[in-house]
């Protein structure tokens, strides 16, 4: 995410574009290795949210999580709205 443009707060659809964009230059690393499922699409693209929410604990899982394994994984990035809010 580039510096010259940070907010403080981003829509949804752009947080997801974000960390889509890091999961495609990590794919592009790890190949196969490297699965992910994003179950998001039940979630308001238009919601306010804090910028850098998703990537971060996306570089995490795979860096800690699927990196390390030889065969690699599978994470699984799963959003929902409960009770009104998501």
């Amino acid at each position: 995410m580039s510096l010259s443009e940070a907010r403080a707060q981003i829509t949804l659809r752009e947080e997801l574009e974000v960390a889509r964009l890091y999961q495609r230059m990590e794919q592009l690393r790890l190949g196969a290795r490297l699965q992910v499922r994003w179950r998001v699409g039940e979630l308001p693209p238009q919601a306010i949210v804090p910028s850098l929410l998703l990537q971060p604990l996306l570089e995490n899982a795979i860096g800690h999580g699927i990196e390390p394994l030889p065969d690699g994984g599978t994470v699984t990035v799963d959003g929902r709205v409960e009770d009104g809010r998501s």
